[in-house]
């Protein structure tokens, strides 16, 4: 009998096991991220040695910064368009204000990140007040930032950043680059907040389903907003940083980051319809897609490959989100729940009431 207790409990781990990895929010990165790391060495060579890894870093680390604010708007169940727009105005104004004096660093940081601060308001209001789309408001605020830097720039590049700013940037501390540090920080701060504290919670609940959230007594129109302002944040932190990284970035710095941002998000498996997601998860999804452009560089693609690879990622991603969807579904051995509580990725019994019912959710998307 106690052997086959035993037998019977080897299946049952394992099983269990299989179960918790399918489930877990960061099956996709970590698969695409391990199927990336075997695969470097073997189509460019050297792409994982220690400079190459050191040079893809900052880059890296300004795409997981701007990914987070696109983490953000997904889980209110939308786009961010504006992307390159905040990116590029944040890294002119930066330019503009400090002129490369080091004493005008801080005042460059603020005023460039209280820029995009106010844009995502702007597009907060407008999508929560006169109820325009998320992908219609951003669209068009992008086309306001950008005609912005044109007007602040004359259509030239941007002024040379502070020394002090650029070595700061280019340096390293205990062998990491700096950038890397100030993203570290960033990300588990915007993570504290969206998942530890009673406005994340409110958060995820306004972003499952806001009807729902608006019966609870939830102020809908201060979380959406706040939302846009938070992916305002991070994409004017990104902006400095690329400015201070750069030196000189050109006008148009923030064009290379809004299909990446996208991507990110999408391999980092936060779901397209609103709700929880991982700031986390979104970062790996960065460092992936950073890892992948230098492997595309690596063996001579040309550039404009970069943009097919990353749409691909996109649907590989997704079709590989449905695919452990329903490994999910079958470990568990029947029909997945029809609660918005679970399917938000929040515990039930944390979820309910308030996030009860939306019946127009995709379990194939999670």
């Amino acid at each position: 009998m106690t052997a086959t207790n035993k037998d019977s409990a080897g299946p049952g781990r394992a099983a269990a096991w299989v179960q918790g990895a399918v489930a877990s929010r960061y099956a996709t990165v970590v698969i695409a991220l391990v199927a990336l790391a075997i695969l470097s060495p073997i189509l460019a060579t050297g792409s994982l040695s220690q400079s190459a890894l050191l040079s893809m870093l900052p880059f890296a680390a300004a795409l997981a910064v701007a990914a987070a604010g696109q983490t953000i708007i997904v889980q209110q169940a939308g786009i961010d368009l504006s992307v390159p727009g905040a990116i590029s105005l944040a890294a002119m104004l930066m330019n503009t204000i400090a002129r490369g004096s080091d004493s005008m660093i801080v005042p460059g940081i603020l005023v460039a990140i209280a820029a995009t601060v106010a844009a995502g308001v702007l597009t907060g209001l407008a999508v929560s007040w006169f109820s325009v789309t998320p992908l219609v408001a951003t669209l068009a605020v992008n086309g306001l930032l950008i005609g912005t830097v044109l007007i602040i720039s004359g259509g030239q590049t941007a002024i040379h950043t502070p020394e002090a700013a650029n070595a700061f940037a280019l340096g390293r501390s205990l062998g990491v680059p700096n950038l890397v540090w100030v993203t570290i920080v960033v990300l588990a701060l915007v993570t504290f907040l969206t998942t530890k504290t009673i406005y994340g919670r409110r958060f995820v609940a306004v972003g499952v389903s806001p009807r729902a959230a608006r019966a609870a007594g939830i102020n809908t129109t201060g979380y959406t907003v706040s939302a846009f302002a938070i992916a305002g944040l991070c994409y004017g932190i990104a902006g400095v940083m690329l400015a201070a990284f750069l030196s000189v970035p050109s006008i148009d710095v923030g064009d290379d980051y809004l299909l990446p941002s996208i991507a990110a998000v999408v391999v980092g498996g936060t779901a397209l319809l609103g709700g929880k997601g991982s700031i986390v998860a979104s970062a790996l999804g960065a460092l992936f897609l950073t890892q992948l452009d230098a492997v595309v560089s690596g063996i001579g693609a040309p550039t404009s490959l970069q943009d097919i690879v990353q749409g691909a990622v996109i649907l590989f991603a997704l079709t590989l989100r449905g695919l452990i969807g329903y490994i999910r579904r079958r470990t568990r051995g029947g029909p997945r729940p029809d609660n918005a509580a679970v399917e938000s990725g929040l515990p039930e019994e944390e979820a309910e009431p308030v996030l009860a019912g939306r019946p127009d959710s995709s379990d194939d998307i999670h």
